[in-house]
């Protein structure tokens, strides 16, 4: 069983976590994959994706919304017609910022995880 490690602000941190060990973004969608149960569903606007932690402490959601046809000239169309609206993944920001730093170098890739991994399941959801 592993020891609980509480910091100064009486918060339990990951024991496993290692601030000199370099995680990739793909060892990061490894332990969002691990440790989260994804779903997509439909509310008034369009799609919500869920990620449901395992033991069930906390949610995140990133919702979607049909793109408008037209909008651009451009000839290229998205295989996916639906654009991020908006997303709350706070709970997960904080438990993923224990195995990975966080900073202006890494919200890249952060950032584009949320949004492959979410246009993925609204594929999948979709039968795209």
């Amino acid at each position: 069983m592993a020891k609980k490690v509480i910091n100064s602000e009486g918060v339990e941190k990951n024991p496993h976590h290692n601030p000199q060990r370099k995680l990739s973004t793909d060892d990061l969608k490894e332990i969002l994959l691990k440790n989260y149960t994804i779903t997509v569903g439909e509310d008034y606007n369009g799609l919500v994706v869920t990620y449901r932690h395992n033991t069930g402490d906390h949610e995140g959601y990133v919702w979607l919304a049909p793109l408008k046809r037209g909008w651009t000239r451009k000839p290229v169309t998205p295989r996916i017609n639906y654009g991020i609206t908006g997303s709350e993944l706070n709970k997960m920001h904080d438990f993923l910022s224990t195995f990975y730093p966080y900073n202006e170098k890494t919200y890249g890739g952060i950032r584009k995880l949320f949004l492959d991994e979410s246009l993925k399941r609204v594929g999948d959801y979709l039968n795209l």
